[in-house]
Formats: structure tokens, sequence, C-alpha cells
């Protein structure tokens, strides 16, 4: 059976699906949301230690879901085991990693909840922590380094020749330039556009 006030968030929640679809909540219904039922194969213990185990597996299976939706751990790019395999070891370290930014942040934090505030998300707490250390690892290229570094950047982001020549914006020029350019064209003679 469950605890009373888990009863009453099941029931809530009954009503709540009920009433979005027009309909009654029937008594039954009502009567097994107060019960956890647990299906096992396995013959031995107690029923206590029964779900207890599936306490500790469901753990688990949130464990694993937290890994493919917030690490994208669901789906590996590579389909060799040569690239696979470090990839998912990275993964792994990064999820570590977070979760240990987690417990330290909260062996040094003094804040617990309170009436004012709503419990703490686990799953918001591991995707900021997440993003945290992914920012460690990876931080934006801060100013300073990119002007130290102008010359490295600059041929690291260098096209490649082309066959055609590359094609540049014209600058500005002066307005004598443009009588120059002028009195050419009215000449049509390259040799006295030349001399000038």
């Amino acid at each position: 059976r469950k605890y009373e006030h888990t009863i009453d968030q099941a029931h809530r929640r009954l009503h709540r699906k009920a009433s979005k679809k027009q309909m009654s909540t029937k008594p039954d219904t009502l009567e097994f949301a107060k019960y956890v039922a647990l299906f096992t194969t396995y013959r031995g213990g107690s029923a206590v230690e029964r779900l207890e185990w599936y306490r500790m597996r469901w753990q688990i299976e949130l464990v694993f879901k937290q890994l493919k939706s917030l690490v994208q751990l669901g789906h590996v790019p590579k389909h060799d085991h040569r690239g696979s395999r470090p990839w998912l070891h990275g993964k792994l370290l990064v999820a570590l990693l977070t979760q240990r930014l987690i417990c330290i942040g909260r062996d040094i934090s003094s804040w617990a909840p309170s009436s004012r505030f709503r419990q703490l998300s686990r799953w918001r707490e591991f995707s900021f922590a997440l993003h945290q250390v992914q920012q460690a690892i990876a931080p934006h290229l801060y100013l300073k380094h990119t002007l130290f570094n102008r010359n490295g950047i600059a041929r690291a982001l260098a096209e490649n020749p082309r066959a055609r020549s590359p094609q540049y914006c014209q600058p500005q020029r002066s307005s004598a330039a443009d009588a120059r350019l002028a009195a050419c064209a009215r000449e049509r003679s390259s040799a006295a556009c030349i001399s000038h």
C-alpha cells in the first residue's frame, strides 16, 4: 500500500485525466491507485526486499534516461568499435565529472528547501552542472586569446587556393582617381592610362 500523500497525488492525477476526457473515474480505479503492483518471476526474498530491488533498478533506469536525454548518449554516431568506444568513454567521463560537481556543490552548499521554494529538481541540477562542465572543457574563445593568437586563427580560417582568382571589394577611390579613370576611358588608350 502507498503512503497517504502518494495516494492523494495519484487520485488527483486520475481525476485530472478523467476531467480532460470528460469522463468519471471508476471506484475500482481509485482503489487500485492505492497500491503498488509489482510482477516478477523471482521467487526469493520478501515483498519488502523485492520492492527495494525495484526501487534501486528504477534509479538505474533514471540515470540511463538522464544520460540519453541530457548527455546525448542515446545515439552513437560511429558504427565501428574503434570510433564508438572513445566517443562513449568521453561522454561517460563528462557525465561522471558532472555528477562529481553536483556532489561537491551539495557538500559545500547551505541551501535547504523551504516552504517558499519548490523541491530541487535533480534533472535541472544535472543539466546546469553538465553545462558548466562542458564550458570548462570547451570554453568560448576569450578576447585576449583571440587577439594574441590572431596569426594562428587567420591561418586556420584561410581558404585553400582556388583555380579562379578571389573577388574582393573594391576600395573607395578619391575624386581625383575617378577623374583620371574618366579621362582614360575617353581616350580609349591604355598607354595613356598607364603613364598617369
